[in-house]
Protein backbone atom coordinates (compact mmCIF):
# COMPACT_ATOMS: atom_id res chain seq x y z
CA UNK A 1 0.00 0.00 0.00
CA UNK A 2 0.72 3.36 -0.79
CA UNK A 3 1.57 5.41 2.61
CA UNK A 4 2.23 9.34 3.09
CA UNK A 5 3.38 12.02 5.32
CA UNK A 6 2.13 15.35 6.05
CA UNK A 7 5.33 17.82 5.38
CA UNK A 8 5.18 21.64 6.47
CA UNK A 9 7.22 23.56 3.59
CA UNK A 10 6.47 26.88 4.72
CA UNK A 11 3.06 28.43 3.18
CA UNK A 12 1.69 25.25 2.28
CA UNK A 13 0.74 21.39 3.76
CA UNK A 14 1.80 19.05 0.93
CA UNK A 15 2.08 15.31 0.96
CA UNK A 16 4.62 12.63 -0.43
CA UNK A 17 5.27 9.10 0.08
CA UNK A 18 6.91 7.79 3.19
CA UNK A 19 10.03 5.36 2.82
CA UNK A 20 8.75 3.31 5.60
CA UNK A 21 6.31 2.50 8.47
CA UNK A 22 8.56 3.93 11.11
CA UNK A 23 8.92 7.22 10.05
CA UNK A 24 5.16 7.77 9.53
CA UNK A 25 4.61 6.65 12.59
CA UNK A 26 7.25 9.36 13.93
CA UNK A 27 5.34 12.10 12.22
CA UNK A 28 3.70 14.25 15.00
CA UNK A 29 2.02 17.48 14.90
CA UNK A 30 5.41 19.69 16.23
CA UNK A 31 6.98 17.79 12.27
CA UNK A 32 3.86 19.42 10.64
CA UNK A 33 2.94 23.15 12.11
CA UNK A 34 6.75 24.73 12.43
CA UNK A 35 7.11 25.34 16.35
CA UNK A 36 5.56 28.74 17.42
CA UNK A 37 7.38 30.22 21.28
CA UNK A 38 4.69 31.24 23.66
CA UNK A 39 4.81 34.02 25.74
CA UNK A 40 5.64 33.49 29.33
CA UNK A 41 3.67 35.15 31.91
CA UNK A 42 5.83 36.94 34.59
CA UNK A 43 4.33 36.39 37.94
CA UNK A 44 4.04 39.50 39.97
CA UNK A 45 6.21 40.72 42.96
CA UNK A 46 4.19 39.38 46.29
CA UNK A 47 3.11 42.38 48.07
CA UNK A 48 4.46 41.96 52.01
CA UNK A 49 2.32 43.90 54.14
CA UNK A 50 3.36 46.73 55.86
CA UNK A 51 2.19 48.31 59.22
CA UNK A 52 2.01 51.88 59.92
CA UNK A 53 1.73 53.11 63.26
CA UNK A 54 0.35 56.45 63.73
CA UNK A 55 0.74 58.88 66.38
CA UNK A 56 -0.31 59.45 70.03
CA UNK A 57 -2.76 62.61 70.68
CA UNK A 58 -1.63 65.79 69.55
CA UNK A 59 -4.63 68.12 71.25
CA UNK A 60 -3.15 70.92 69.27
CA UNK A 61 -2.28 69.93 66.19
CA UNK A 62 0.99 71.93 66.18
CA UNK A 63 2.58 67.76 65.07
CA UNK A 64 4.14 67.58 68.89
CA UNK A 65 2.39 64.46 70.72
CA UNK A 66 1.02 65.33 73.89
CA UNK A 67 3.86 63.60 75.52
CA UNK A 68 6.49 65.64 73.15
CA UNK A 69 5.16 68.71 74.68
CA UNK A 70 5.74 67.94 78.05
CA UNK A 71 9.30 66.81 76.84
CA UNK A 72 10.12 70.38 75.56
CA UNK A 73 8.57 71.72 77.88
CA UNK A 74 5.83 73.57 75.28
CA UNK A 75 2.60 74.33 76.02
CA UNK A 76 0.45 70.92 74.76
CA UNK A 77 -2.95 73.97 74.28
CA UNK A 78 -1.24 75.78 71.85
CA UNK A 79 0.57 75.02 68.87
CA UNK A 80 3.24 77.93 68.54
CA UNK A 81 3.82 78.45 72.35
CA UNK A 82 6.27 81.47 72.28
CA UNK A 83 3.61 83.10 69.10
CA UNK A 84 6.54 83.90 67.17
CA UNK A 85 4.66 82.72 64.14
CA UNK A 86 5.96 79.26 63.79
CA UNK A 87 4.26 75.67 64.92
CA UNK A 88 6.67 74.51 67.79
CA UNK A 89 7.22 71.08 65.52
CA UNK A 90 8.95 73.06 63.09
CA UNK A 91 10.74 75.20 65.23
CA UNK A 92 12.20 72.08 67.18
CA UNK A 93 12.82 70.41 63.83
CA UNK A 94 14.74 73.38 62.58
CA UNK A 95 16.86 73.54 66.01
CA UNK A 96 15.23 76.26 67.56
CA UNK A 97 13.97 76.96 71.07
CA UNK A 98 10.02 76.27 70.74
CA UNK A 99 9.56 78.54 73.92
CA UNK A 100 11.13 81.72 73.14
CA UNK A 101 14.31 83.10 71.58
CA UNK A 102 17.53 80.86 70.44
CA UNK A 103 18.79 77.91 69.67
CA UNK A 104 17.24 74.33 70.87
CA UNK A 105 20.80 72.99 72.04
CA UNK A 106 20.31 76.31 74.24
CA UNK A 107 16.70 75.68 75.70
CA UNK A 108 18.13 72.71 77.63
CA UNK A 109 15.18 70.04 76.93
CA UNK A 110 17.77 68.49 74.59
CA UNK A 111 21.46 67.19 74.79
CA UNK A 112 24.12 66.33 72.06
CA UNK A 113 25.65 62.46 71.90
CA UNK A 114 28.84 61.96 70.80
CA UNK A 115 30.18 58.36 69.46
CA UNK A 116 33.77 58.48 71.12
CA UNK A 117 34.24 55.60 68.35
CA UNK A 118 32.42 56.31 64.96
CA UNK A 119 32.36 60.12 65.82
CA UNK A 120 29.12 60.84 64.91
CA UNK A 121 27.14 63.39 66.77
CA UNK A 122 23.16 63.86 67.54
CA UNK A 123 20.44 65.32 69.43
CA UNK A 124 18.64 63.68 72.03
CA UNK A 125 16.27 64.86 74.69
CA UNK A 126 18.14 65.89 77.93
CA UNK A 127 15.29 63.74 80.20
CA UNK A 128 16.26 60.07 78.05
CA UNK A 129 18.68 57.66 78.94
CA UNK A 130 21.63 56.84 76.72
CA UNK A 131 23.52 53.65 76.65
CA UNK A 132 25.99 51.41 74.68
CA UNK A 133 25.59 47.47 74.29
CA UNK A 134 29.46 46.87 74.67
CA UNK A 135 32.79 48.60 74.31
CA UNK A 136 32.43 48.98 71.05
CA UNK A 137 30.14 51.66 70.68
CA UNK A 138 28.54 50.52 67.73
CA UNK A 139 25.04 49.95 69.15
CA UNK A 140 23.38 53.05 71.45
CA UNK A 141 20.28 52.96 73.31
CA UNK A 142 18.46 56.16 73.50
CA UNK A 143 15.56 55.50 75.86
CA UNK A 144 12.47 57.11 77.10
CA UNK A 145 12.01 57.55 80.77
CA UNK A 146 8.67 56.05 80.83
CA UNK A 147 6.46 52.77 80.84
CA UNK A 148 6.25 51.49 78.08
CA UNK A 149 9.37 50.60 76.50
CA UNK A 150 9.69 52.66 73.83
CA UNK A 151 13.32 53.45 72.59
CA UNK A 152 15.72 54.96 69.34
CA UNK A 153 18.79 52.78 68.80
CA UNK A 154 21.50 53.68 66.07
CA UNK A 155 23.31 50.72 64.97
CA UNK A 156 26.86 50.95 62.57
CA UNK A 157 26.78 48.54 59.96
CA UNK A 158 30.16 47.92 57.61
CA UNK A 159 29.08 49.25 53.82
CA UNK A 160 32.38 47.36 52.21
CA UNK A 161 31.05 47.80 48.90
CA UNK A 162 29.95 51.17 49.31
CA UNK A 163 26.45 50.78 48.33
CA UNK A 164 24.12 54.18 48.57
CA UNK A 165 21.67 53.75 51.84
CA UNK A 166 19.04 52.28 49.09
CA UNK A 167 21.15 49.90 47.80
CA UNK A 168 21.83 48.48 51.02
CA UNK A 169 18.61 48.33 52.48
CA UNK A 170 17.30 46.23 49.17
CA UNK A 171 20.09 44.01 49.36
CA UNK A 172 18.77 43.08 53.14
CA UNK A 173 15.07 43.26 52.43
CA UNK A 174 15.07 41.40 48.70
CA UNK A 175 10.84 41.48 48.61
CA UNK A 176 11.02 45.20 48.38
CA UNK A 177 11.00 47.29 45.33
CA UNK A 178 12.95 50.80 45.12
CA UNK A 179 9.71 52.52 44.36
CA UNK A 180 8.50 51.59 47.78
CA UNK A 181 11.28 53.25 49.65
CA UNK A 182 11.51 57.31 50.90
CA UNK A 183 14.63 58.59 49.80
CA UNK A 184 16.04 62.20 50.83
CA UNK A 185 18.89 64.04 52.10
CA UNK A 186 19.29 65.06 55.68
CA UNK A 187 19.52 68.69 56.31
CA UNK A 188 23.43 67.93 57.53
CA UNK A 189 24.21 66.33 53.79
CA UNK A 190 23.81 62.68 54.32
CA UNK A 191 22.36 60.14 51.85
CA UNK A 192 19.13 58.39 53.64
CA UNK A 193 16.40 55.57 52.88
CA UNK A 194 13.44 55.42 55.51
CA UNK A 195 11.99 51.71 55.80
CA UNK A 196 7.67 51.31 54.50
CA UNK A 197 6.55 51.34 57.95
CA UNK A 198 9.04 54.75 58.76
CA UNK A 199 10.93 52.89 61.74
CA UNK A 200 13.62 52.97 60.07
CA UNK A 201 16.20 55.06 58.55
CA UNK A 202 19.36 54.20 56.94
CA UNK A 203 21.93 56.59 56.59
CA UNK A 204 25.04 56.24 54.52
CA UNK A 205 28.59 57.62 53.84
CA UNK A 206 31.56 55.76 51.74
CA UNK A 207 31.90 52.35 53.95
CA UNK A 208 29.52 52.60 56.47
CA UNK A 209 25.63 52.23 57.21
CA UNK A 210 23.95 54.24 60.29
CA UNK A 211 20.74 52.49 61.31
CA UNK A 212 18.37 54.61 63.52
CA UNK A 213 15.74 52.51 64.02
CA UNK A 214 12.30 53.63 66.54
CA UNK A 215 11.04 50.75 68.68
CA UNK A 216 7.64 51.53 70.03
CA UNK A 217 8.04 49.02 72.56
CA UNK A 218 4.72 47.39 73.74
CA UNK A 219 2.69 50.75 72.35
CA UNK A 220 0.70 50.24 69.35
CA UNK A 221 0.91 53.89 68.30
CA UNK A 222 4.17 56.27 68.55
CA UNK A 223 4.71 59.19 70.96
CA UNK A 224 8.44 60.81 69.60
CA UNK A 225 7.48 61.16 65.80
CA UNK A 226 8.97 64.67 66.36
CA UNK A 227 11.66 63.66 68.40
CA UNK A 228 12.82 60.46 65.76
CA UNK A 229 12.77 63.13 62.97
CA UNK A 230 14.91 65.72 64.86
CA UNK A 231 17.89 62.51 65.71
CA UNK A 232 17.21 61.89 62.02
CA UNK A 233 17.96 65.15 61.25
CA UNK A 234 20.45 66.77 63.26
CA UNK A 235 23.08 63.40 62.68
CA UNK A 236 26.01 64.72 61.96
CA UNK A 237 29.11 63.38 60.55
CA UNK A 238 32.50 65.02 60.68
CA UNK A 239 32.38 67.15 57.06
CA UNK A 240 35.50 64.97 54.87
CA UNK A 241 32.85 61.84 55.71
CA UNK A 242 30.26 62.97 54.06
CA UNK A 243 29.50 61.05 50.93
CA UNK A 244 28.95 63.77 48.28
CA UNK A 245 26.60 62.73 45.39
CA UNK A 246 22.79 63.06 46.29
CA UNK A 247 20.66 60.15 45.59
CA UNK A 248 17.48 59.96 44.20
CA UNK A 249 14.60 57.52 43.37
CA UNK A 250 15.69 56.87 40.24
CA UNK A 251 19.51 55.51 41.25
CA UNK A 252 19.96 54.86 46.65
CA UNK A 253 29.65 52.17 76.80
CA UNK A 254 27.83 55.22 76.36
CA UNK A 255 30.02 57.98 74.91
CA UNK A 256 29.87 61.82 76.50
CA UNK A 257 27.26 64.14 76.44
CA UNK A 258 27.06 67.75 76.10
CA UNK A 259 24.31 70.14 77.47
Amino acid sequence: KLTVEAVATGRDLCLKPAETEEETAATTVEDIVPHVEKEVPIPEKPVIPVTILSGSADGDGDELTDVEEAVYGTDMLKPDTDADGYLDASEILNFYNPNGPGKLVDSGSVHTYINPVYDYSVLYPAAWLVSSLDESNREVIFTVNKEGGEFIEIMVEDNLDELSPSQWFLLQSPGLDISQLDVFVTRQGINGVKSPDGLTVYLGKKNQIYVITYRPGTKDTIDFATTFKLMIESFALPADEIEETVETAATTTAGTTTA
